[in-house]
């Protein structure tokens, strides 16, 4: 379950837990996720899946020097903490791909053991019924 963030998580990320879900606003229909890993030696570690890098481990400054003033809201994680590290290991590396592996994709898998992407779900769909509109209408002006 995703909840807005408040002014208090913007202040203080003391209160991301491993597996929660950073969602980042990427344009008018697009957003981008990120898993929180947790810190290791002291540093905060965010997991990500980029467009020309794949999925990869970066510092979460690093992450929200790019994507902090697009924040939108964490996907709580509720689920099995102890997961969370060894999903991310299984698909380090593993290229990004729009329609089959992107950054929604990763996430959902990290979260739920399950690679779905309701953005491309709902593209795919809109795509269907604008090419069914089309033809209901191409074939009414014949």
């Amino acid at each position: 379950m995703s909840m807005p963030i408040t002014e208090i998580d913007l202040v203080s990320w003391n209160n991301l837990q491993i597996g929660d879900r950073l969602i980042c606003s990427k344009g008018l229909f697009t957003k981008h996720h990120g898993i929180y890993a947790g810190i290791h030696d002291g540093v905060a570690w965010v997991a990500e899946c980029q467009v020309n890098v794949g999925v990869r481990y970066l510092p979460l400054c690093e992450y929200l020097k790019w994507d902090a003033a697009n924040l939108q809201r964490i996907g709580r994680f509720t689920g099995d903490q102890s997961c969370i590290r060894s999903r991310i290991n299984s698909v380090i590396g593993t290229p990004y791909h729009l329609l089959n592996f992107n950054c929604e994709h990763f996430a959902e898998y990290i979260q739920t053991g399950v690679v779905r992407s309701r953005q491309v779900d709902n593209a795919i769909l809109t795509f269907g019924a604008a090419v069914l509109l089309l033809g209901a209408v191409s074939g009414r002006s014949k």
